[in-house]
């Protein structure tokens, strides 16, 4: 069973399949490695000895910011980011023929435009914590906006309930109670051109610096679509 690999046979780093221990011979693309220190599972190591400034990979993806002795692990301490410079297998002038749009001339829809030359369709309000600490409180918000501005959902289980109440109140007979479970479809928002949305998630706190922009550019993504 092989120990470790190369994602590819012209790459000079090995890949650690399982955690290796220092001292330990592993065998990579039918060379012997004797490792310098721990690896563990899903780490690099080196496959050759690299001077300062050498590149790593088959295809750049770094250089050695220092000598790193064949057998070593390759961290974000001895290693610097950089990659190929990126080039065409054939130059060709870029050409692109606009599609026949004759038909749509003069005819519109219903929307807006943007300031900066899109348009748009809907008006949506968002609300979305930038942690997953705070969804409690969009929780608690998204109460009391849906109940203020007419978007709650009747709850016909809640409507029992006040019927039963009532009923006791008068004298009148319970068993008589019916659950409707038929929605109130003239209920009416207060802002008829607006949907107002309550967005929750569980990021934020207590991740990678890589985890907040991948987090924003998602919140950001959803901005710009609506």
């Amino acid at each position: 069973m092989n120990k470790a690999i190369t994602i590819n046979t012209t790459d000079n780093l090995g890949v650690a399949l399982t955690h290796l221990n220092k001292g330990e011979q592993v065998v990579v693309n039918s060379a012997t490695i004797m490792l310098k220190e721990n690896i563990q599972a899903k780490h690099k190591f080196a496959l050759k000895d690299f001077a300062l400034g050498d590149e790593m990979y088959g295809l750049v993806v770094g250089t050695a910011k220092e000598i790193i002795k064949k057998g070593k692990a390759i961290t974000v301490k001895n290693t610097a980011h950089k990659a190929s410079a990126y080039t065409t297998k054939h130059k060709k002038k870029f050409e692109w023929t606009a599609p026949d749009v004759s038909r749509f001339k003069g005819r519109t829809f219903n929307g807006y435009l943007r300031k900066d030359g899109q348009v748009g369709t809907a008006n949506y309000w968002l609300v979305f914590p930038l942690v997953f600490c705070e969804n409690r409180n969009i929780t608690i918000l998204k109460t009391a906006f849906e109940k203020a501005l007419g978007y709650e959902k009747a709850n016909a289980y809640e409507q029992l309930a006040k019927d039963l109440v009532a009923r006791h109140k008068s004298g009148d007979p319970l068993d008589e109670v019916r659950l409707n479970r038929k929605e109130n479809k003239e209920q009416k928002h207060y802002f008829n051109n607006v949907k107002i949305k309550f967005i929750t998630h569980q990021g934020g706190c207590g991740g990678t610096r890589e985890d907040s922009d991948t987090l924003c550019r998602l919140l950001a993504g959803y901005l710009k679509k609506t």
